[in-house]
């Protein structure tokens, strides 16, 4: 009879474990999508910064002030994905190690801030498309604009 009571055990622990498991795959998704849509907001705020950029340079008109709201809302931004990519690297580390969801929710997202390195070559002139959109490469790693013919980013340094 001992041996009937093990399988049993046995049993619930698995499938304690694949529930968990079923879980955190569902939550490792869920991070993933929330990091895809902040990422795009970021991208669409740059895109959104070329397009100003561009006006000012044509002298269609001065835009300082909305330059400055959208350069905040960037920074903003960046802090949201970096939180996210954090977590996720967090998420990383401790899968396989048995986590109460308390010691998720406790993790303290540290914020991370963009890290100026200096990029020893000089920083090429941004380019005009042909739609007069100011052409730029965005650095996987900090979502920064780079010109397209860049090798490093210039925020963080990132090669390309």
């Amino acid at each position: 009879m001992s041996y009937i009571k093990e399988i049993v055990k046995n049993m619930e622990n698995a499938t304690l474990f694949i529930g968990k498991k079923t879980k955190d795959g569902i939550d490792n998704i869920k991070l993933k999508k929330q990091f895809h849509n902040e990422s795009k907001k970021l991208s669409k705020l740059y895109e959104e910064l070329g397009k100003i950029s561009y006006n000012i340079h044509v002298g269609k008109r001065n835009q300082i002030n909305e330059i400055d709201n959208i350069c905040n809302q960037i920074k903003k931004q960046i802090k949201i994905v970096n939180k996210l990519k954090n977590k996720s690297n967090y998420l990383k580390e401790t899968d396989n190690k048995d986590i109460e969801n308390n010691d998720i929710a406790a993790y303290d997202l540290e914020e991370t801030t963009i890290d100026n390195t200096v990029v020893d070559e000089p920083v090429p002139e941004p380019e005009l498309g042909k739609d007069g959109y100011l052409l730029l490469k965005f650095c996987s790693n900090c979502q920064t604009g780079n010109n397209p013919e860049a090798k490093k980013c210039i925020s963080c340094g990132q090669l390309f």
